[in-house]
C-alpha cells in the first residue's frame, strides 16, 4: 500500500527539472528492498507454502537443515508475511520439536543431518545399538506430529523396512527356538536355503546399524554348521570315489589274470 501510495505522489507532482525520476519518498527505497525480499522468498519458497499438507500423498519432503534455511531468510525479511510465514513457522516448530526429541537416534542411525538442536541430543547414547522399537516410534511420531516429510524421518523410515526385511528372511533361515517347536509340533518341514542366501544376509547386516545381534549370531552359527557339513560331505563324496576306483582298479587287474591264464 505505501509503495502504491508513493507511485501516485510521483505522477502527481511534477519538478522542473531533469532529475524528476531521481526522486523519491524518504523511507521509498527501503520498503522496495523489503517488498522485493518478501516476493523473492515467497516464490522462491512458494511449494512449501502452497500445498495442502494434511494429505499424505501430497506432502512435500524436505530436510532440517532445509528449512532452517528457509526459516533464517525469512527472519531475515521485515515484513509481516502473513499466512506463508505462519504455515512455515507451523512446520518448522513440529520438526524442530521431532529433531530435539529424536536427534541422538538419527546420529546413531549414521543418518547425515547439518543441522542440530544444540541441545546435546548427540551425546545421548552414542554408542548405544539401535532398537527397532526406538525406531517405530521415531518413525510414527514423525508421521503423526510433521506435516511434511521429513529427510531425516524418511529415511529412519526406509531402514526400518530393510531392517524388518532381513529379520524376516533370516527368520525364514534360523528361526527362533520356540518358533521351530512350534514349526515341527505342526508337522510343518523346515524349508532349506542356500548357503547363498546366508552369506549375503551376513554381508548385509554389516550396513544395518540396528540391534541384530541375535539374530546375525543364529545365521553365523548356521553358516559354520552348513560350510562343515558340505565340507564333510565332499570329504566323504571323495573318499567314496577314491574307494570305487581302487576297487575298479583291483577287479581289472583280476581279470586280466584270468585272461592271461586262460590264454596259457
Amino acid at each position: 500500500d505505501h509503495l502504491e501510495r508513493a507511485s501516485s505522489l510521483h505522477d502527481r507532482i511534477r519538478f522542473k527539472c531533469k532529475n524528476q525520476d531521481d526522486w523519491v519518498l524518504d523511507g521509498e527505497d527501503d520498503l522496495t528492498k523489503m517488498y522485493e525480499m518478501a516476493e523473492s522468498w515467497l516464490e522462491k519458497y512458494d511449494e512449501y507454502i502452497s500445498g495442502d499438507n494434511r494429505r499424505k500423498d501430497s506432502r512435500i519432503r524436505v530436510s532440517m537443515s532445509k528449512l532452517h534455511a528457509i526459516i533464517s531468510e525469512l527472519n531475515r525479511i521485515p515484513l509481516n508475511l502473513g499466512n506463508p510465514s505462519v504455515k512455515i513457522n507451523r512446520i518448522y516448530s513440529q520438526a524442530e520439536e521431532w529433531m530435539m526429541n529424536y536427534f541422538s537416534l538419527v546420529k546413531r542411525c549414521g543418518i547425515e543431518c547439518s543441522y542440530s538442536p544444540n541441545n546435546g541430543a548427540d551425546e545421548i547414547g552414542a554408542d548405544k545399538a539401535v532398537k527397532i522399537a526406538e525406531l517405530e516410534e521415531a518413525v510414527s511420531s514423525a508421521e503423526s506430529d510433521i506435516s511434511v516429510d521429513l529427510e531425516e524421518a524418511i529415511e529412519m523410515k526406509d531402514l526400518l523396512k530393510k531392517t524388518q526385511l532381513w529379520m524376516e528372511k533370516s527368520s525364514a533361515i534360523v528361526p527362533k527356538r520356540s518358533a521351530r517347536k512350534k514349526k515341527r509340533g505342526n508337522g510343518v518341514n523346515e524349508e532349506k536355503h542356500k548357503m547363498m542366501e546366508i552369506s549375503n544376509l551376513i554381508e548385509e547386516a554389516a550396513t544395518i546399524p540396528l540391534d541384530i545381534a541375535d539374530e546375525l549370531e543364529r545365521l553365523k552359527i548356521e553358516h559354520s554348521v552348513t560350510f562343515s557339513w558340505r565340507l564333510q560331505a565332499h570329504r566323504t563324496i571323495r573318499d567314496i570315489i577314491a574307494a570305487f576306483e581302487d576297487f575298479r582298479k583291483e577287479k581289472s587287474s583280476i581279470y586280466s589274470c584270468s585272461e592271461v591264464k586262460a590264454a596259457t
